[in-house]
């Protein structure tokens, strides 16, 4: 896996840096399977408010953890480098599926 641009609908699971000034982050919850989650290790992730904007927020994925108890049970939070480069990196309009697109 490449790339994985992730449409980020409620504000409540931005982004969060793991310390203070860090540029390591957690992703908030998502729908992914401890599978797909490992494949994406060293893959870049993207945060997007819509499909059509680009993206406000972004990195590298270094890890993941599931979501042990409810809510969110059983969904992947992703570890990753966040890097100002990412930020307003646009994708093509193709390949959206719900609230995310996956390049391979």
């Amino acid at each position: 896996m490449r790339a994985i641009h992730l449409i980020q609908k409620d504000p409540g699971l931005r982004p969060w840096p793991t310390t203070k000034r860090s540029p390591e982050y957690e992703s908030g919850f998502w729908d992914f399977t401890e599978s797909q989650a490992a494949n994406a290790i060293g893959a870049e992730i993207y945060f997007h408010g819509k499909q059509n904007e680009p993206p406000f927020f972004g990195g590298v994925i270094t890890g993941f953890r599931v979501k042990g108890e409810n809510p969110w049970k059983g969904r992947i939070n992703f570890s990753l480098r966040a890097t100002p480069e990412f930020k307003g990196r646009r994708t093509s309009k193709g390949g959206w599926a719900m609230e995310m697109k996956i390049i391979k």
